[in-house]
Formats: structure tokens, sequence, C-alpha cells
């Protein structure tokens, strides 16, 4: 017999619980069913109004389907209220921040098809580290063509006031992304559907945060890199449009499998990448980051695009590795907890001149 989950006072605990509920009153998965939800829990507690009751949550609902015309929400709550009542008591438990959004939508979104596209939602306190080393400020064009639920762009705006933009191909994330940013008061228009390897009008970026997909052909014509690798994934092609994105002096941060800053096979990937910017960090990150969806290892990779009028041929370039994810190899906590610490990076930066 199944493992049964109780509700416990995490996200994670909800979530699990709420799935469970789910499955058992409709046979389905709970993304669509949470979602809605949330959608209307966010615009009935605008107005102060808390969803206890069927009644309130088909008003919430009717509200959130005006509020987010581009949400696709359903017309109705196809559940019998003592099906419905449990369910929403878990959900009005859900913190409504970026943080437990964040949490509970990253849940909610199936481990397999995510999976089957290495697509994984990058540990929060990496999200950090990169945005708070890279050190965006107000007005800059701030850009993730792999946004997921947002988070890169959603922590940029927490220290400045930049121009978020985001893509991604999955239509989920990218509903997810919207109802964050909407949540937390920003515009969901800057996130997009679409597959950012492919759209005809490229954006120009002061700033790219991004973990984008690890695994998974694509169409690699009209890309230099591909004939630098024997095969061109995903993320190598991602590599060379988010440096086509930057603008002359612009600065990435980018989270790539590990094999890319360190395989032999790489190696002539790694020289095309020196002739187009100055390589600033490295930071390779524990097997376990990714726990408990993947083991795949992982680093950040910091750079700044040569400017056009003259290229910095200086090389020094900072090696780092962390030795604590603040996690064990089936995602709980543990102690002591990650080492990743965005002082020391940025200060390294700054000397280097990456935010001048």
């Amino acid at each position: 017999m199944a493992r049964r989950h109780r509700a416990g006072t995490s996200v994670g605990h909800r979530v699990a619980r709420i799935e469970e509920l789910v499955r058992g009153a409709t046979g389905e998965e709970a993304f669509d069913l949470v979602f809605a939800l949330v959608a209307a829990r966010v615009v009935s507690e605008r107005e102060g109004v808390v969803l206890r009751s069927m009644q309130n949550a088909r008003k919430g609902l009717r509200a959130a389907r005006r509020a987010f015309p581009w949400a696709r929400l359903p017309a109705d709550l196809d559940l019998a209220p003592d099906r419905l009542e449990p369910i929403l008591g878990l959900v009005n438990g859900l913190p409504i921040t970026e943080d437990g959004l964040d949490a509970c939508f990253e849940t909610l979104l199936t481990r397999v098809a995510k999976g089957q596209k290495g697509q994984y939602f990058t540990p929060r306190h990496v999200v950090d580290f990169a945005v708070r080393a890279v050190a965006p400020r107000a007005g800059e064009r701030v850009l993730d063509p792999a946004c997921g639920s947002g988070a890169f762009l959603s922590r940029a705006r927490r220290l400045a006031e930049v121009r978020p933009r985001g893509y991604d191909v999955d239509a989920r994330a990218v509903r997810t992304a919207r109802l964050l940013f909407e949540a937390c008061g920003h515009r969901a228009d800057t996130i997009r559907h679409a597959d950012a390897l492919r759209i005809a009008r490229r954006p120009a970026a002061d700033v790219v945060l991004t973990n984008p997909p690890f695994a998974g052909g694509a169409d690699a014509s009209g890309f230099a890199v591909a004939r630098l690798v024997a095969r061109a994934e995903r993320d190598v092609l991602f590599l060379e449009a988010c440096l086509s994105w930057l603008r002359p002096g612009g600065r990435m941060a980018m989270v790539l499998p590990h094999g890319v800053a360190a395989a032999p096979r790489y190696a002539k990937l790694r020289a095309w990448l020196a002739d187009q910017a100055r390589v600033l960090a490295v930071v390779s990150l524990p097997q376990e980051t990714f726990a408990p969806h993947t083991q795949q290892r992982a680093v950040v990779l910091f750079l700044k695009r040569h400017e056009a009028r003259a290229r910095d041929d200086r090389t020094r370039v900072l090696f780092a590795v962390s030795e604590r994810a603040g996690k064990d190899r089936a995602g709980d906590p543990c102690l002591p907890g990650h080492d990743l610490d965005p002082g020391v990076l940025a200060g390294f930066l700054e000397a280097e001149g990456f935010h001048a």
C-alpha cells in the first residue's frame, strides 16, 4: 500500500497531502486545481476575503478569471463540497509569498516531464548566490530565456527596480511565473510563452541570469557552437544565444552541466567562449544540489561580454568549489547548511571590473 502523506507544517508536506486528496477525488494530477485555488486566493485576499467555503472559492475563481485572462482558469470547481473543503483548507495554509508559492508549484510540476527535458528548478540559495554576485542595478534589462517559475527575475527585482523579461517553452511554468509575479505586485506580461532559441526578435539585455535545460536535442541550424561539439544539446545552444543577447559589457550568470566547464570534449567550446567573453568565475556545485530530482553535477558560470571597441585579454579566473548543498541526496535539509557566500564572489567580481 502506498505510504499516506500527513499534512505537516512545511509547504512540501501540505502539497503532498493536496496531491493525494486530488488524486482520490478526481484521478487527476493536482496542478490545475491548486493553480485555480491559489489564483482565487490571490485575488480574494486583495479584498480581504478568505476562501473558507465552496461559495467563496467559486466567487474568488470568477474574480481570478477576470483579473488573469492569461491563466486559462476553469469556469467552475467541479468537485463536491465535501471533497473540496479539505483541499481548500490545505491550500489556505500555503503562504501567499514568493518563496511559499515557489515551493508549492515546484513540487506540483510533474517531475517526470521536467526530467525528460533536463529542466529542474534552481535551488533558491543558488539563485540568491548568482543574483547577488551579478548585482543587477536599477533600470537594467534583465533576461532569463528559460525562466521556469521566474525565480531569477523575481530575485533580481528584490535587489533593484530592474526591467525583467522571461521566456519559457513550458506553458505551466509560464503560468506559474506569471501568477507569482502578480502575487508580488509585478507585471505578468514580462513573462512570455516561447522557445527562446527560436524567437525571431532577440532581446538585448544588460544582465542574463538563467538555468537552461540540460538535456535534449534542438535544431542547431545557425548556431556556431554546433561545429564545436559532437552533439549540440540545448544548454550549449542557450550559451551561444545568451551571449548574443548580451550587450557589449553585459554580464551573465548561467547554470551549466559540469562537463561544459571540465570535460575534454568541450575544449573547443571553451576556447570559443573565451573569445566571445571574459570568463570571471566558475563555481562548482555539489552533486546533491538538485536532489531529489537528479544527481546531475553543475557549475555556475560568470562572465562579461567583450566590449565591441576592445577586448580585455586578462585571464584571471576564480575557480571555486561548493562542498555543502545544505541537503542530503534525498533532498531533505541537513546541517550544516550550504556554503555559497555571495559576498565573497561579489567582492572578487567587483575587483575585476565585473560591475563596471
